[in-house]
């Protein structure tokens, strides 16, 4: 679930109209409907039913309200404590990420962060997971998100874990997705490593992709156009592409995931600026994360 869910939730509990809460989102109350279902889905129960009167909130929905309206609230206070400690801090911090997070994660984050430190800039680099952990050692950048452990010796923060779904331009079983032509994208060498071993666990053969595309967009496309199916870790693409999806799950009956993690330079973070940064992390990641 993610932090624009539950702003969603607490707006629509409040309004207990589709209309309303579109127009306090600024989205269009078709979208609106969309992410309710799509909530919906992923939490299996219903959280709402519509009326002759607007909506009425089933026992789920009330429940998740409230969980809500105490989140979106602990949040607030912590975004205005930041708020005032940013008065006593300025300057610029360099974060690396994978352009997969930067693009379906940090661009809200960075909004979100900006608007409570003004005075502190955020200077984005794309950058392999592989790669980020050595240029933050070498204080080449301040801080970093990874996917997957290559935290090393830095300190470092668990965000959360991408749960992997086999995706495709129709409905797909895991045995169709062994004879579909399988489509990889550039990422990092332990992810490559964890779909390896996975479909080596699940087929009991090797992986042998059919094209490997530039990035994960141009991956989804592909798959999108029927070339193909693929592996992805998260479910934020469900925003921006219409496609089937599949949970896949290890042998042992858990779920196939990958981690991520937000690690930090040991020699900056005791400067006000980083201390603002780490802590906002801490808090806008407290619930968890889905994938991107």
């Amino acid at each position: 679930m993610k932090l624009e869910d539950l702003q969603m939730l607490a707006i629509l509990h409040q309004t207990q109209n589709l209309t309303k809460t579109a127009q306090k989102l600024y989205i269009s109350q078709p979208a609106l409907t969309v992410r309710l279902h799509n909530l919906e889905k992923e939490l299996d129960c219903q959280i709402a039913v519509r009326t002759n009167k607007g909506l009425s909130f089933t026992p789920e929905g009330d429940y998740l309200a409230d969980a809500a309206v105490r989140i979106t609230a602990q949040l607030e206070e912590t975004l205005q404590g930041i708020r005032a400690m940013s008065d006593r801090a300025s300057g610029t911090i360099k974060v690396l990420a994978p352009a997969s997070f930067f693009r379906y994660c940090m661009l809200d984050m960075t909004k979100d962060f900006e608007q409570a430190a003004p005075n502190i800039k955020l200077q984005m680099e794309l950058t392999d997971s592989v790669y980020a952990a050595p240029k933050v050692e070498a204080l080449e950048a301040s801080c970093a998100f990874v996917h997957g452990d290559y935290c090393s010796t830095l300190p470092h923060i668990h965000i959360g874990s991408m749960p992997a779904y086999a995706v495709s331009s129709e409905e797909i079983t895991l045995d169709q997705l062994k004879d579909r032509p399988f489509i990889t994208h550039n990422t990092s060498p332990k992810t490559i490593e964890m779909i390896q071993d996975w479909w080596q666990e699940q087929f009991h053969e090797e992986l042998r992709p059919y094209a490997n595309m530039k990035n994960l967009d141009l991956c989804l496309h592909m798959v999108k156009s029927g070339f193909g199916a693929s592996i992805v870790f998260g479910d934020f693409f469900r925003d921006f592409y219409d496609l089937r999806t599949l949970p896949l799950y290890n042998e042992n009956g858990s779920r196939f995931s990958r981690d991520v993690y937000f690690l930090y330079s040991p020699k900056l973070q005791d400067s006000p600026s980083m201390k603002i940064f780490i802590d906002f992390v801490k808090t806008y990641f407290a619930e968890g994360m889905r994938g991107f």
